[in-house]
């Protein structure tokens, strides 16, 4: 809760998207084999390319990411899905925004479910561990460096979660 209550830092740095989304990563895994997680029987496929790069606040970013990542590996929970499958993907797209896609392989989402959970209220979760405020954290970073947060599921058929960064950070507020 604390986290989710802080305010977003505004200073910005030019970051490579690689090096955010490894760092969170390297974050999410831990906190995951932490908690008794084993992340080496999910198959990672992270697809990046190092010229990407955007204004962001690195931790926030990087904390947004790393939530995301997490939900990923969760999804998993108590499934008898055999193949685990997570994949990054960063692309720019109309020549204006960054697009991060995180898609999972796991059980989906039902629509009832994925209606609540695209209000991002804080403190709700459908899953069986985490308390809720790691999409409301991510979509409130997200949303501070001007870009969204799009989830996007289907039962049976995985997860796919979308962060829009604007390339160029807009100078107005400085």
């Amino acid at each position: 809760m604390r986290a989710y209550s802080r305010a977003i830092p505004t200073g910005r740095h030019r970051e490579q998207i690689a090096d955010v989304i490894n760092e969170a990563r390297s974050i999410a895994q831990e906190e995951l084999r932490a908690g008794g997680c084993d992340v080496d029987a999910f198959q990672l496929d992270i697809n990046v390319p190092d010229d990407i790069t955007v204004e962001v606040a690195r931790h926030q970013m990087v904390a947004a990411v790393a939530n995301v990542l997490k939900n990923a590996y969760q999804s998993f929970d108590d499934t008898e899905i055999d193949s685990k499958k997570i994949e990054v993907r960063a692309q720019i797209v109309n020549g204006e925004d960054v697009e991060i896609t995180i898609t999972d392989s796991g059980p989906g989402i039902c629509q009832e479910d994925l209606q609540d959970i695209r209000r991002f209220t804080h403190g709700k979760t459908t899953k069986n561990s985490g308390n809720g405020f790691g999409l409301p954290i991510a979509r409130k970073c997200v949303h501070a460096h001007g870009g969204s947060l799009l989830i996007d599921s289907e039962e049976g058929k995985g997860t796919s979660v979308t962060i829009l960064l604007p390339l160029e950070r807009d100078n107005d507020d400085d």
